[in-house]
């Protein structure tokens, strides 16, 4: 599978579907997996002895039964920690227990071949481990990295030598956006354009406005959307993928459009 060859617009599955399962587990990525999805978003952090594992925050305390930051813990720490230990999409904690674990990005990409994955990177110092793993792999064509940091991405860009599709910074985004409301066009290196559908009360994705960032080569995708309201309107705009805690809602939409699966 490669990102470049994939069926537009991309149904792709925030942290594996946080709304629903453990989030950024092997749990929920082999749940979205079993339900036909091929692109997973996913948060990336570094142990201290230099495993790049999944994992949002870079402290312990929201999803597992740990305590303190990843960066300072080995690998065998974090591997050891229940991820679904917190758990609790409406009453109890069902995932408690259940063997449920932060998985290593290695572990996430060798168990499912077929599915491309979007890396944020979450800290600083994640850019060359990360590529070294994406190149003994040879995951270039199946991952596109993003991050708020436009300095970790010029990084990737610079270690990478341009293999690796790269999505917008939080500077970069600003620039693009301007633009398209001024009716310009500005160059950039960058393949995908990842934006909520607002800032504050500025629209960010509108029909104008997704027609200029297409003409500057951009793929448009739109984090992170539970309503299936706003998927169907975000879909009439004509973006090109849409990330949401609620795979199985996303799903539905794409197949009362008839456009899941191609």
């Amino acid at each position: 599978m490669s990102w470049k060859s994939d069926s537009l617009p991309l149904a792709i599955s925030h942290r594996g579907g946080a709304g629903l399962w453990p989030e950024n587990t092997m749990e929920a990525f082999s749940r979205t997996v079993a339900m036909g999805y091929r692109w997973i978003e996913t948060d990336l952090h570094v142990t201290e002895d230099g495993m790049v594992v999944c994992l949002h925050d870079p402290t312990l305390e929201r999803t597992t039964d740990g305590r303190g930051e990843v960066a300072e813990l080995s690998w065998k720490e974090v591997r050891d920690l229940d991820a679904g230990y917190r758990h609790h999409p409406n009453q109890g904690y069902p995932f408690r227990g259940q063997g449920v674990c932060i998985p290593s990005l290695e572990e996430v990409a060798d168990s499912f071949p077929d599915l491309c994955m979007v890396l944020e990177l979450k800290a600083d110092h994640t850019e060359e481990p990360l590529l070294r793993l994406i190149r003994r792999m040879r995951l270039e064509d199946r991952v596109i990295v993003a991050s708020f940091s436009d300095d970790r991405l010029a990084r990737v860009r610079s270690l990478s030598k341009g293999d690796v599709a790269i999505s917008t910074g939080e500077e970069e985004v600003a620039r693009i956006v301007k633009a398209a409301w001024l009716g310009r066009r500005v160059d950039t290196r960058n393949e995908a354009l990842q934006i909520p559908p607002r800032s504050g009360l500025a629209p960010l994705v509108t029909r104008r406005t997704v027609r200029a960032y297409h003409r500057m080569g951009l793929q448009v995708h739109v984090w992170t959307i539970n309503q299936p309201r706003h998927m169907e309107r975000l879909l009439d705009r004509g973006v090109d993928g849409i990330m949401t805690d609620r795979p199985d809602l996303l799903r539905d939409v794409f197949m009362k459009r008839g456009i899941w699966g191609k």
